[in-house]
């Protein structure tokens, strides 16, 4: 993680892969090999950590894009743009676009096994989706129901041991 943090922060600068972007990078993920990032220009780009060259980048936000997460096969992110869309991560190509909060989408996490989406936005909503659907299966609104007066800027799933299976 140290080395991931280092790179990304002092070495990816000095290739200049990051110098042409309009706007500085928002949020990003990173794993062994691979980085993705997502910018105040609208594009979410995917970085080699090997080389530290973009080898995507994504458009189709209108906006920031605020949040993102990936797996070996999937890119979700979220945007200003009150988006969340879903991106092939091989191609690159805009899989789903997920429309239903009021406000910008400024977290989100999703788990694979079972196919499902949890965000949060400035809405003060938390939505939970099925990935392959698109569809929201719940919407909870936090501000109303529990007097949060905040916006939801984190969210993440959280199993029991005993249930670890099912999440």
């Amino acid at each position: 993680c140290l080395f991931v943090c280092f790179f990304v922060v002092f070495l990816l600068p000095l290739h200049g892969s990051w110098l042409p972007r309009s706007g500085p990078v928002r949020c990003l993920q990173a794993d062994d090999v691979k980085v993705v990032s997502g910018s105040y220009d609208a594009t979410l780009r995917v970085w080699c950590l090997t080389t530290g060259q973009c080898q995507h980048t994504l458009r189709g936000h209108d906006g920031a894009v605020l949040a993102v997460q990936f797996d070996d096969k999937h890119i979700v992110s979220g945007g200003i743009d009150k988006m969340i869309k879903i991106w092939d991560f091989k191609s690159g190509d805009c899989l789903k676009t997920l429309c239903g909060h009021r406000g910008g989408v400024t977290c989100l996490q999703f788990n694979l096994r079972e196919q499902k989406i949890f965000s949060g936005s400035l809405d003060g909503d938390l939505r939970f989706w099925d990935l392959g659907s698109g569809k929201c299966l719940e919407t909870l609104d936090w501000i109303r129901s529990e007097g949060h007066t905040g916006v939801i800027r984190c969210v993440g799933w959280f199993c029991r041991r005993e249930t670890r299976s099912k999440c």
